[in-house]
């Protein structure tokens, strides 16, 4: 890349943290059907004649295309298409990059910490209204959401549980369906808080 090592691994990581987003919200995009992806900051990323403002344009080769060219319109692309629109929405929102993150988690884990990272989730979509007594603060949650504390009760305790490892935690499939469900419905709550703000500010 030349220039300022510094600078260049600032920029590698910036890469990595933005391709790490964009998988962890097609987690959250692509429920239930969608495989679930990972990333790895084992490639190479080169930046030429940067100024500021500056746009990166990704690229992707491989042999197969000559027999299977890319097919922009194809449905696969739609979760890549929705979480790249919401990253560039709510880039600047922890929370909601920490509960993707979360969901991701829970998709990717085969065992009981399923539920622990399917709470999770919720647990950071909570800290979007604060604190209230260092827990985050449900009641504002549930008032902004329309829900209660019985919407969640389910997907808090299989956290729990998980958490501490208890007898139980390993339930079957059709639980875990029933958690990531519910975790995935705090993120869907949470996008539609935050874009109504958005439209109501009219940033």
């Amino acid at each position: 890349m030349g220039g300022d090592p510094a600078k260049n691994d600032a920029m590698r990581e910036h890469a990595h943290q933005f391709a790490r987003g964009l998988v962890h919200a097609h987690a959250y995009f692509g429920f239930p059907g969608s495989l679930v992806m990972n990333v790895e900051p084992v490639g190479w990323l080169e930046v030429r004649d940067v100024g500021i403002p500056w746009t990166t344009v990704t690229g992707y080769m491989h042999g197969s295309l000559g027999v299977y060219p890319l097919d922009p319109d194809h449905p696969d692309n739609r979760p890549f298409r929705q979480a790249a629109a919401t990253l560039r929405a709510f880039a600047s929102n922890a929370a909601l990059y920490l509960a993707m993150a979360d969901f991701h988690a829970a998709r990717r884990e085969p065992g009981p910490y399923s539920a622990f990272f399917a709470f999770r989730a919720l647990e950071d979509v909570g800290h979007m209204f604060g604190l209230e007594r260092d827990k985050p603060n449900w009641n504002a949650m549930n008032a902004a959401f329309g829900t209660s504390e019985e919407t969640w009760k389910r997907l808090t305790e299989a956290g729990t549980e998980a958490r501490h490892l208890k007898s139980g935690a390993t339930g079957p499939s059709s639980d875990r369906s029933v958690l990531l469900s519910t975790s995935h419905k705090a993120v869907s709550l949470a996008i539609n808080h935050l874009t109504g703000m958005k439209a109501v500010s009219g940033s």
